[in-house]
């Protein structure tokens, strides 16, 4: 909540979705792909996704499913959730924030995840583990004010 928060503060609307109920990863990316639909269809000109964890994976997919995706955020990424593969191909610019020390999605692993990434990327890696909360606050804070600042850049905010 405390990248949505940042966010909020400098004018960046976040809708935030947390799963009820899990879908094994397929029905997660069609909610995602359903919310880009009607966020367009309202109006909005430009879209990032934001996930974290199993999120990352979801968000990445449609992502990859979307021409109309103008930014993509991952905090601690993992490179596969059952038969969900994180999907990097996409050409929309990309932002990895990872903790060195995360036990749950390897920092290996997230090496590699950005090393195939398509397109412009970039990455933050933080001393922290997986729910960033070795050196908190400052670790989410660093993650959150780099999340924001990526975000105004790639949906080009006005």
């Amino acid at each position: 909540m405390r990248v949505a928060q940042e966010l909020a503060e400098h004018d960046l609307l976040a809708l935030c979705i947390d799963y009820g109920s899990y879908g094994r990863g397929l029905r997660e990316v069609q909610h995602v792909m359903d919310a880009v639909a009607f966020l367009r269809e309202k109006g909005f000109s430009s879209l990032g996704l934001l996930g974290y964890s199993f999120g990352s994976v979801v968000a990445s997919n449609a992502a990859a499913a979307s021409a109309e995706i103008d930014g993509f955020a991952s905090m601690s990424i993992l490179r596969q959730v059952n038969g969900l593969i994180a999907k990097l191909d996409s050409d929309c610019p990309k932002l990895f924030v990872h903790g060195r020390r995360d036990e749950i999605a390897s920092y290996a692993d997230f090496e590699r995840l950005f090393a195939q990434a398509k397109g412009v990327k970039q990455k933050l890696v933080l001393d922290t583990d997986h729910f960033y909360m070795d050196n908190y606050p400052s670790v989410i804070n660093a993650a959150a004010e780099t999340i924001r600042r990526f975000f105004e850049v790639s949906l080009k905010k006005r």
